[in-house]
Parts: structure tokens; C-alpha cells; sequence
């Protein structure tokens, strides 16, 4: 049976079309113009565990598009395959999305799903109008680290599940910029005890608020996630009930930078 395209799956070819291959205009003599595309665009390839592909696109159209979905920009993904990758934006899945202005300081979340235990790739796969000394980089939330894909794929592990909170692209490494208070690992101590099943967080810095915690388990699933910023910061108490013994990656969100450390669960 043929499948039908929907009236905005026809709008989006001919938009995809037009950005693509640029658009013509007739000037006063009859004569056909080709109109050069300035707009930014950054494609980003994936493949899963099992080697299938996609790739997913993210163009700055300046004042046309904004941060959130708009229609005619945006391409929403409705294939719901078993392994696949997107831009996650007010929980929706795009495997094409339109902004606004390039900015620095911008994060796009990137979701991903997967049916079984293995290897991903990200990798860079075309750019065009950009700054060619301008990094992009993957942040993996997991590890808080930050991998430069213009130096290569950037690879990592994953279970089985979907994970819309542990990648995102970015265009600054703020794990080199510093941070405003440089004790942050050592100020904000960590602790589990299992005889409460309690996870404990010790925010001994001043100026410094610790506004949520997640629990992320060895395949680098995220297992939970708490808000604690209207917690005692000198005495956080997470109750982390119902999860298998083993070892957990717990991620500190606060004001001044991430922090991770590893807790046991006997």
C-alpha cells in the first residue's frame, strides 16, 4: 500500500528543496537568478549498534525560526524506529530543526533510542556557512564531557532505552573555560547509604546552589532525577529506592557546573 504524505510532509519537501538547492528569481531582463543560501546548517550523522543510519539537521534561519517548533521549519520524526537518533525540543523528536540566530552559548538537546546494548557514533557529516574554525562538540552528561566531532566520531555506549537528557550539541567546552568557583569537586560532597537507601549531597559553597541530581546506571541510562534546589544545601536527602545492586553514575547540576561521581548500591 502507498503510504500518503501528510499536507506538512509535502510543505517540508518543497522547504527542504528550496534550502538545498537555493531558490531562482526572474530579474527585469527575463533572466533567470540563482539565490546563494547564507543560512547555517550543521548535519550530524548516527549510527547505531546495529549500524543502521541517520542523519539529522539543524539550520539557523535567523529571524524566521525560534528555539521552540515551527511549522514549515521543523520536521517532526513519526517513524518511531527501534534505534534512532533526533534533536529533542519541548518533547518533541525532530530530525530536522530550524532556530533562530547562531549563538555560542546555545545547547540543543539530542535524543537517542536504542533497543539493545552497544556502541553509538556521532559523527560531523556537512557543514555549510559556518566558521570553519568554530568546534561543535557532543556533551555526554554521563561522563560531563566534551567531545570536539570536527577531530573525529564520537563514540559511546549505551543500553537499552531512550535518552533524551545525556547528549546535546554545543559550541563551547566549558569543562576548559574554569568555573567561578574552582572547589566545586571537593566543596559538594557526595555520599550513598544503603542502609536508608539514601543518597546524600553536602553543598558546603557559598554562591553556589545545587538545583538537581540524576542517576544514570552503567550502560548510561538515566535511571532518575530529582530537583533539590529548594533542599537544606548543607543537608540533601534523595531517597533512591528500587534499583539493582551495582555500580551508579550520580550528575550534580548547580550554578557554577556539573560535578560527577560514582556511588555503590549493595
Amino acid at each position: 500500500m502507498k503510504k500518503i504524505l501528510s499536507l506538512n510532509s509535502f510543505i517540508l519537501f518543497f522547504v527542504l528543496l528550496f534550502n538545498t538547492v537555493g531558490a531562482f528569481a526572474q530579474d527585469d531582463t527575463g533572466d533567470d537568478e540563482t539565490v546563494v543560501e547564507t543560512y547555517s546548517k550543521i548535519r550530524l550523522g548516527f549510527y547505531s549498534h546495529t549500524n543502521s543510519y541517520r542523519q539529522i539537521l539543524l539550520g539557523f534561519e535567523e529571524e524566521n525560526a525560534t528555539e521552540g517548533i515551527d511549522y514549515g521549519y521543523d520536521a517532526v520524526n513519526t517513524f518511531n524506529l527501534p534505534n534512532d537518533m533526533y534533536f529533542w525540543t519541548a518533547d518533541t523528536e525532530l530530525f530536522i530543526q530550524g532556530v533562530g540566530y547562531w549563538s555560542a552559548d546555545a545547547i540543543y538537546p539530542i535524543g537517542v533510542r536504542s533497543n539493545g546494548e552497544g556502541n553509538i557514533i556521532i559523527k560531523l557529516d556537512a557543514t555549510e556557512n559556518m566558521n570553519p574554525n568554530q568546534s561543535i562538540y557532543i556533551y555526554d552528561a554521563l561522563n560531563d564531557t566534551f567531545f570536539n566531532i570536527k577531530d573525529g566520531d564520537f563514540v559511546a555506549t549505551v543500553g537499552i532505552g531512550t535518552f533524551n537528557d545525556r547528549f546535546s550539541l554545543r559550541f563551547v567546552n566549558q569543562s576548559t573555560l574554569g568555573i567561578d568557583n574552582p572547589n566545586l569537586n571537593t566543596g559538594i560532597k557526595v555520599t550513598y547509604t544503603n542502609g536508608d537507601s539514601m543518597l546524600n549531597i553536602q553543598n558546603n559553597l557559598s554562591g553556589t546552589t545545587a538545583k538537581s541530581v540524576s542517576l544514570y546506571n552503567m550502560n548510561g541510562q538515566e535511571v532518575g532525577v530529582w530537583n533539590i534546589e529548594n533542599q537544606n544545601q548543607t543537608a540533601i536527602a534523595v531517597p533512591v529506592n528500587g534499583f539493582s545492586k551495582g555500580i551508579y553514575i550520580v550528575n550534580v547540576n548547580t550554578t557554577t557546573g556539573t560535578i560527577t561521581k560514582k556511588i555503590i548500591i549493595r
